[in-house]
């Protein structure tokens, strides 16, 4: 009687007993990360991304800062996340002023994109845009992963299996 309860509980509750970093509810909530048939999803390798390019880009990004001197001195969390905030608010003032996706090419002979349509020569210059800066905000997240060991790939595969779970909008939330 007790296993059939225990599997009942589990198929039709997903609750999980596994210490994986899940839901630490004790059945009051069901774990978004346990599923009957698969057990743990947190824990099963059909599940799990192969380590991939973006964990390799961080430390890339790291090793670069490193190099250029911004970590001379150990930086804080809250440093760099005022420091995303600023390339946000860039992002911003470049959709203001109407530029939301201007990109030179690497050599800096040319735009290869802007807004979405080729474009003339121009001589080297340091790109621009909103995609920029979106990508310079990125590239402190990255650096801040490479410098403290996050496992960025990881961190977004779990937040986006728990993502899915949730009610739309998340149950009525405007933004």
């Amino acid at each position: 009687m007790k296993d059939n309860y225990e599997r009942l509980r589990k198929e039709y509750l997903n609750i999980c007993d596994e210490d994986c970093g899940g839901d630490p509810s004790t059945g009051i909530q069901p774990c978004p990360f346990f599923e009957y048939e698969e057990g743990c999803l947190l824990k099963s390798e059909k599940f799990r991304a192969a380590p991939g390019e973006l964990n390799n880009l961080a430390a890339a990004v790291h090793e670069n800062a490193v190099a250029h001197g911004w970590w001379e001195q150990e930086r804080e969390l809250p440093e760099i996340l005022m420091l995303c905030v600023s390339e946000l608010a860039e992002a911003l003032e470049e959709y203001r002023a109407g530029r939301p996706n201007i990109y030179y090419n690497v050599e800096g002979e040319e735009i290869l994109y802007a807004n979405g349509e080729a474009c003339e020569k121009y001589e080297r210059r340091k790109p621009e845009g909103v995609a920029v800066e979106l990508a310079d905000c990125m590239i402190r997240i990255l650096d801040y992963c490479g410098h403290a060991g996050i496992d960025i790939e990881e961190a977004i595969r779990i937040k986006h299996e728990y993502n899915k779970t949730r009610p739309y909008r998340h149950g009525g939330k405007k933004c």
